[in-house]
């Protein structure tokens, strides 16, 4: 048995020799372990100012009237334009009637035809309001309602003089407004 401790114990003392050379040569540094970032939900209070909102059907966006200082009371405007329509209870109208100084009266009602004059006997609606040349024969009315309830007209006309019918050479078209809404109303013979 001392000869077993004899060959083992010169194996064992090199082996801790070898091993402890090994080990003492290199420093020694610690390992740190890989982190893996988990997903994290981060909540942010962010303030927000909402805009007023803004109903389509109420509003309309009309041409900013330009100012105007004087007016000629000559202006071509300056007469009575009426549109007739049929309705189930009798002939109806519209009329525009442009005075000197920038004022207007509208009204709708039935209509009598006199002498191949359009008069409105019977009052549906009335306003009154302001007109504006904007130059090149082109107006710009306002017209507000008189009863509380009617809707305004913010509407932009055109004048077309008098002219001949280029369908029908020889017929003479009256005189009349046609609004940007495609409406036309022709000059009367008596205003």
């Amino acid at each position: 048995m001392k000869g077993i401790y004899a060959a083992v114990l010169p194996v064992l003392l090199i082996s801790l020799i070898f091993l402890a050379g090994c080990t003492a040569a290199a420093p020694v540094t610690a390992v740190t372990p890989a982190v893996t970032s988990t997903p994290q939900v981060v909540y942010v209070t962010v303030t927000v100012t909402p805009e007023p909102e803004i109903s389509t059907a109420s509003t309309t966006a009309a041409p900013v009237i330009p100012a105007i200082t004087t007016f000629s009371p000559t202006d071509p405007i300056i007469h009575r334009y009426v549109y007739k329509y049929m309705t189930a209870d009798g002939p109806m109208g519209h009329e525009l009637k442009f005075y000197p100084g920038g004022t207007v009266d509208y009204r709708i009602g039935f209509i009598t035809t006199i002498s191949d004059n359009i008069i409105i006997t019977n009052i549906v609606s009335e306003a009154s309001g302001t007109w504006v040349t904007l130059g090149d024969m082109s107006y710009y009315i306002k017209v507000l309602p008189t009863a509380q309830g009617g809707a305004q007209i913010i509407r932009q006309f055109k004048l077309v003089p008098a002219h001949e019918d280029p369908r029908y050479p020889g017929i003479v078209l009256p005189e009349q407004i046609i609004g940007s809404d495609g409406s036309v109303l022709t000059r009367t013979i008596k205003d």
